[in-house]
């Protein structure tokens, strides 16, 4: 493959990378505002646990969309689009503006809104399991980011 600045601009277009990035919960209980998270650990012999917790809830705005449940496809403008290309071509411009390359959205699928932790609706009791929670969460997003730039990095070398 042929490295390029287009193809990198796509790589990293925040609508490919949410198309990438795995859900951090396992399930959604919409009706009682509920997701099922696997906490994994490991113990001092290196003996390696998972166990289902489940955690409260509450719906924030897709920002990918922005709370549309679509958005452009990226393979149409990742690269940017200039005010030149649309003079060229005035039916692409119509298109484009009147969501003809329009997708569903690829992080909430849809929704318009995403599950995230609410962090109020958490008694004391479950508070140090939370806090275990949203730090694998953490961990498992930046082991993510630093595979896809190494990914990247591979890709500029050619491999």
């Amino acid at each position: 493959m042929h490295w390029s600045i287009e193809n990198a601009n796509f790589a990293n277009d925040p609508r490919v990378r949410a198309a990438q990035r795995g859900a951090w919960f396992k399930s959604v209980d919409k009706s009682r505002m509920r997701a099922v998270v696997s906490l994994r650990w490991e113990d001092d012999e290196g003996e390696e646990f998972e166990k289902d917790v489940e955690v409260p809830i509450k719906f924030e705005v897709c920002q990918t969309c922005n709370g549309k449940g679509t958005h452009v496809n990226p393979s149409i403008d990742s690269n940017g689009i200039t005010a030149e290309e649309f003079a060229e071509d005035p039916d692409f411009r119509e298109e484009y503006f009147s969501g003809r390359f329009d997708q569903t959205c690829n992080e909430c699928h849809g929704e318009r809104v995403v599950p995230e932790i609410d962090e109020q609706c958490v008694n004391e009791e479950t508070r140090k399991l939370l806090d275990q929670v949203m730090a694998q969460i953490e961990s498992d997003r930046q082991f993510e980011a630093e595979c896809h730039a190494e990914h990247m990095a591979e890709i500029r070398m050619g491999a």
